[in-house]
């Protein structure tokens, strides 16, 4: 598998394996020199939470919200959104799954800070909240889509699809949401029971 450097932060991403340059890091991990942190606008405090072997559903679903709530004083980075989707059985539907602002977040199930990574375990704990289990949204403008894996015609196949958002690799500027703002990876259609996901969210709060 290759690995390729990431946010431009100084996180290699081998599968779910980082190493991070902290922002007062003097040691040099490796070949590849990052930028600061401080370049990020002042980004210290880095979290990532993910969705492992989310099965499939034959309906329109939200899998994973990140809100930054209406009374946070805090604003949120969003540096990488992540889906990996795959089937070991017949999966014929067309399902992308959609990374979507919104403007509203509630219900579903509300994820304790405790299932929350921090890069630095000395973090506080995050303002923005991720709700998992299909939660009601106020959807906005569309900026990332992942198309569903190669169709799978027989049992027992497996052709995973991987793709992600990554805004700093190509701008050079995180996706910011300020508070009363957030994203959705979301279908709008039915998908298929017999898909799984894999979904990764890194974040930045200021």
């Amino acid at each position: 598998m290759s690995s390729e450097w990431h946010l431009g932060l100084g996180c290699l991403l081998d599968g779910f394996l980082f190493r991070c340059n902290t922002f007062n890091a003097v040691e040099d991990e490796g070949a590849l020199h990052s930028s600061p942190l401080s370049k990020y606008y002042g980004c210290q405090n880095f979290y990532i939470f993910a969705v492992v072997d989310a099965a499939g559903v034959a309906a329109a679903n939200n899998f994973l919200a990140l809100f930054n709530p209406s009374t946070s004083t805090k604003v949120v980075y969003l540096f990488l959104a992540k889906v990996s989707a795959y089937s070991v059985a017949l999966a014929v539907t067309k399902n992308s799954i959609r990374t979507t602002r919104i403007t509203a977040s509630s219900v579903g199930t509300l994820q304790a800070a405790s299932a929350i990574g921090k890069f630095d375990t000395r973090s506080p704990n995050p303002t923005a909240e991720v709700r998992t289990g299909n939660p009601t949204v106020t959807a906005a403008a569309e900026v990332f889509a992942v198309p569903p894996q190669d169709v799978i015609t027989a049992a027992g196949a497996n052709t995973p699809k991987t793709d992600e958002l990554s805004p700093v690799q190509i701008t050079e500027t995180p996706i910011r949401l300020a508070a009363g703002e957030g994203v959705v990876m979301r279908q709008t259609i039915a998908g298929d029971v017999d898909q799984t996901f894999d979904m990764i969210v890194i974040w930045a709060e200021v």
